[in-house]
């Protein structure tokens, strides 16, 4: 009976060992499963915690950038309403406007000529046409920082035209936006005006037609067709005679003038 009872009992330490031993294969298994599981858990919450890092920065990004916009647009209308008593030929202002020439010089200053001055922005025609309407190119109008307007010289109007350009105040030389229909349209009638109130009506109609006459001033000359491109003097008994040249040409004549001039008025002209 003894070594019956020891046998059961070695059977059972058996059947207990082989439990234990599975339990334990169950629990490796259940361990790895649960390893790999915080591993990929581990991996989501490093791309989540990433992903709202990215976001975070971006906001903040957008939040700088929104700033350094909302900057801009106040420095822009500041600078607006203090250009603002200086803006001529207001009338027909905004226009849009795409440059003729490949590229136009923009300055943060006004400027009437580009002589020796290095533009601050040079935009091409393509970064123009390309933007939205939005952020298209607006002449605002003439600058002139005496208030007196532009001006007037031979034949040549100048002074500074003011830009809207992606978001920003640039002045440009006149010279520069001749391409555009509507500035065109605005000198002409600024230098007709400036014409009448100099010569008056009726002979700043003749200075327009482009037809000298004998006994014109030689200040009506000069406005009718600049200085000449060639310029020669005699001395006489009866006075000093200046002998203007001028060669003349368009698409549709070409012509030749000799001009003299004494006492300041035209007294001959010759055709060749």
């Amino acid at each position: 009976m003894v070594i019956k009872s020891f046998g059961q009992s070695k059977k059972q330490l058996k059947l207990i060992i082989d439990s234990l031993e599975s339990n334990q294969v169950q629990l490796d298994s259940d361990l790895a499963l649960i390893s790999k599981e915080h591993r990929t858990l581990r991996v989501q919450y490093d791309r989540i915690k990433n992903a709202l890092n990215y976001a975070n920065r971006q906001l903040e990004n957008k939040i700088n950038q929104e700033s350094e916009l909302r900057d801009q647009i106040n420095n822009t209308i500041t600078q607006t309403i203090s250009i603002s008593p200086y803006l001529c030929l207001t009338q027909g202002f905004p226009i849009s406007f795409s440059p003729y020439n490949e590229s136009l010089n923009l300055f943060l200053k006004p400027v009437t000529s580009e002589y020796q001055v290095k533009p601050d922005l040079v935009v091409n025609k393509q970064m123009i046409t390309s933007k939205a309407e939005e952020e298209s190119m607006l002449i605002l109008g003439v600058f002139d920082s005496s208030a007196s307007c532009y001006g007037v010289s031979r034949q040549e109007v100048y002074g500074a035209a003011v830009i809207l350009y992606d978001g920003k105040i640039w002045y440009t030389p006149i010279s520069n936006l001749k391409d555009s229909e509507k500035l065109e349209e605005i000198i002409s009638d600024y230098r007709e005006a400036w014409l009448e109130e100099r010569f008056g009506p009726y002979i700043a109609q003749r200075i327009s037609n482009k037809r000298p006459w004998i006994g014109m001033t030689s200040s009506a000359l000069e406005e009718m067709f600049g200085w000449p491109d060639n310029r020669q003097s005699t001395e006489s008994i009866y006075g000093r005679t200046y002998t203007y040249t001028y060669n003349k040409s368009s698409n549709t004549y070409y012509v030749n003038y000799i001009i003299d001039i004494e006492d300041d008025k035209v007294t001959n002209i010759y055709t060749y």
